[in-house]
């Protein structure tokens, strides 16, 4: 299974080629993006992507998930991962995912695991730079 991220601006300028008929996203977008996100949804439905979208605005629909109001604007960008933290769980359980298993299992798995810890634990800031 393949996951991606990306902003909303940048999937439009080509990530989009990334994704086929039958695949699903999950858009995630509170006050100030949810006109483009509304645009993405009904670009998607016609790629024939399964699309659900994240927002702190009602109305609540079958393709509309509003989460609640904890803390304000401020608290969106968190409170608005919360959903997808738990898709993501119920999927991993569904197809008894081992996540223990870099790249689940791919022979480059340990590499690409070792770079990660690497670039995100290791990486010191360059203090040549004046």
């Amino acid at each position: 299974m393949r996951a991606i991220w990306d902003e909303l601006e940048e999937f439009a300028h080509g990530s989009q080629l990334m994704a086929a008929p039958g695949h699903s996203a999950v858009l995630i977008g509170g006050a100030e993006a949810l006109g483009r996100a509304q645009e993405f949804l009904v670009g998607l439905a016609r790629m024939e992507i399964s699309a659900r979208l994240v927002t702190d605005r009602p109305p609540r629909s079958p393709e509309r998930f509003v989460v609640p109001d904890l803390g304000g604007a401020a608290w969106m960008p968190l409170v608005s991962c919360l959903p997808l933290q738990v898709l993501t769980y119920l999927t991993v359980q569904r197809r008894e995912i081992d996540l223990s298993v870099e790249m689940g299992g791919a022979p480059y798995g340990p590499l690409y695991g070792e770079m990660h810890v690497e670039w995100t634990k290791h990486s010191a800031i360059d203090t040549d730079l004046g």
